[in-house]
């Protein structure tokens, strides 16, 4: 399908909707526009994580179902004209329920890419050309038939196109660094329309690709445009020994903390050897399972050549000093890194991640640079065992723990806190909004002994909630302000006039979009003025280490 002809192209907004977008197609639009008042189709189109607990910010003026690239730059052009704001949907795991928008605030659209479900693998360059609308266990399912691997997040139903601009944090995550750090170039249609083919920096792209390539990967997601199609790195299963362990254990307070202790001693005695990694969940799900419990995860992956290295005393030890702990489940194999992937260790294939009634829910999240000792994983134990639940409770507890970390080079890629090693979720699912006063004031608590042992409290976009405001928040958010206001000033080159909005997108900064486009890229034109300020100060330095 050829591009839309020039953005000069006029609509008649009172026309019908479909009409319009055809017209701005090229004559053609591929695919659907549910409004309202297709009350069915509607509700399941605006459907989305949080669309329960923040039911009112999925109601948008009406969802454009996308199946081309030329659909989206349609949708663009007519947001554009006709003054909508656009919301990006590709799975709609959005814990803040941004997916989607609310029009009582003002017009907006959702344009839904999840039907743009391509998916072709290379086997010579170990590539993948993904459409934005895949779900993890989709792409998990097809890199294990051709013997691929790349690190995800946990949760099957997450759509492609969000994950690569939020992280994708998991397991692996140690090993490989995160699923957006296996993006290699991505297709995306800008607030004017057009269509930029965005690869990896290098000396001969421009400062425009530069800069859409650092922001979208992890710089605030759907703040951009539409993502239309992402280019992956993978790497071949057969080039890596790989063990992956899954246990599952009855809660026992004292045996978890004693746990908790000795992997705290583990990962600070081999905090530099990326090769071993862990993600610990503690699920109180005694009203839904008749039982409470912890179980960790685990992989030791190296090189073919390192086989040699792996001790299974490793992660033995940690278990067994879980006394009196009653094992429910337990996997230790040795198998290719994309077996455990699909069919180990994502979650939730069949359906929601919370089973009804327990629909509602309140999150926590933080993540830190340092690992805790174990005194203070004691401490984070201690408050977890007073949230679980018994037999006559009616919610559910699920606390997670990852150190699948691996400290990244933020000077291509935006994402926030390069050098964090752990990460800390905290959910509660419970039947009745009424009861939120009462989790919020418990995840506060939790929040508050969390952020006491880690000694931070750096926040992520996918694990964003509540209702942050980035322009007072953004110290949580990105690790200096420097990096807050290069982000601004890209937004301000690619979409001065705010139309990709929600409640976590990126404000636009204050620089005009001629002077940016002609000016270096926004990072660099940053770095150039930090060595400007220094330079003085280092030569002089440098002339007195002369004289010496």
């Amino acid at each position: 399908v050829g591009p839309p002809p020039p953005a000069t192209e006029m609509v008649v907004c009172s026309d019908p909707i479909e009409d319009s977008l055809a017209k701005l197609g090229g004559g053609t639009f591929f695919g659907q526009v549910i409004i309202p008042e297709n009350t069915t189709q509607y509700t399941e189109a605006v459907k989305q994580y949080g669309s329960v607990t923040y039911f009112d910010r999925s109601k948008p003026s009406f969802v454009a179902v996308i199946q081309t690239e030329s659909d989206v730059q349609a949708a663009v052009r007519y947001a554009k004209q006709c003054t909508y704001g656009v919301a990006i949907r590709s799975g709609g795991h959005s814990y803040l329920a941004v997916s989607s928008c609310n029009s009582d605030d003002s017009p907006c659209m959702q344009i839904d890419v999840g039907e743009m479900k391509k998916l072709d693998v290379d086997t010579t360059t170990n590539q993948i050309i993904a459409g934005p609308g895949n779900r993890l266990d989709n792409l998990a399912d097809k890199l294990h038939e051709h013997g691929l691997f790349m690190p995800t997040g946990e949760c099957a139903k997450v759509g492609v196109g969000g994950h690569m601009q939020t992280g994708g944090f998991g397991l692996w995550t140690r090993h490989f660094g995160t699923f957006l750090e296996s993006v290699s170039g991505f297709r995306i249609v800008l607030a004017d329309g057009s269509v930029q083919d965005v690869q990896t920096p290098s000396d001969s792209t421009s400062r425009l690709n530069d800069d859409l390539f650092y922001a979208v990967l992890g710089g605030a997601s759907g703040s951009w445009g539409v993502v239309t199609e992402i280019t992956l790195n993978a790497v071949k299963d057969d080039a890596y020994f790989s063990a992956f362990w899954q246990v599952q254990l009855v809660w026992n307070a004292d045996g978890a903390e004693n746990m908790f202790r000795k992997w705290a001693q583990v990962a600070a005695a081999h905090e530099q050897d990326a090769r071993w990694s862990t993600h610990w969940t503690v699920v109180g799900a005694q009203p839904a399972m008749g039982v409470n419990y912890i179980e960790l995860e685990a992989s030791w992956v190296a090189p073919l050549a390192q086989a040699g290295d792996y001790d299974p005393s490793f992660f033995q030890d940690i278990l067994d000093a879980c006394t009196n702990c009653a094992v429910l489940k337990r996997v230790n194999v040795t198998e290719a890194m994309s077996a455990s992937l699909a069919n180990r260790y994502l979650c939730c294939r069949d359906g929601p991640e919370f089973p009804a009634p327990f629909r509602y829910y309140e999150k926590s999240f933080q993540q830190a640079s340092q690992f805790p000792d174990g005194d203070k994983t004691a401490a984070i134990v201690s408050k977890i065992d007073t949230f679980l639940p018994n037999e006559n409770s009616t919610f559910l507890f699920v606390f997670q723990l990852t150190t699948a970390f691996k400290p990244r080079d933020g000077a291509t890629r935006a994402l926030p806190f390069p050098g964090d090693k752990i990460g800390i979720v905290c959910d509660f699912f419970f039947p009745d909004p009424r009861m939120a006063p009462i989790f919020k004031e418990w995840k506060a608590d939790f929040t508050a002994v969390a952020v006491e042992n880690l000694g931070e409290d750096h926040q992520t976009f996918w694990g964003a909630y509540d209702d942050p405001d980035l322009a007072t928040m953004w110290a949580q958010f990105y690790e200096s302000e420097d990096k807050y206001e290069t982000l601004k000033d890209i937004k301000a080159c690619v979409d001065p006039e705010n139309l990709f909005t929600h409640l976590m997108s990126m404000p636009v900064g204050e620089v005009a979009e001629r002077e940016f486009k002609d000016a270096p890229s926004a990072a660099s034109a940053r770095a150039i003025s930090a060595w400007t300020s220094v330079a003085p100060f280092l030569l002089w330095f440098g002339s007195l280490q002369l004289r010496r």
